[in-house]
């Protein structure tokens, strides 16, 4: 079982639903550099990459629906 905090997995979900970093941390309160470091942070985790980085935007890798049991979809705001 994967020992995920709840503020990460709803930080890849905006991150997910927002399609942007800058835009993320905005609508999370959070600055730019601690939505990177949610994700990173997931992403060394699960030992997969979830966002695909690139200049001034960004696209999800095709692991993105499943996250250890949990379903995150573009789009929807629950968990």
């Amino acid at each position: 079982m994967i020992d995920t905090p709840l503020s990460a997995l709803r930080t890849y979900q905006a991150l997910a639903r927002c399609r942007s970093f800058t835009a993320t941390a905005r609508d999370q309160g959070l600055v730019q550099s601690a939505v990177s470091r949610h994700v990173a942070a997931l992403e060394a985790q699960l030992g997969q990459t979830l966002v695909i980085r690139g200049h001034r935007q960004i696209q999800l890798s095709r692991f993105q629906h499943w996250m250890g049991g949990v379903r995150v979809r573009s789009g929807e705001r629950s968990l």
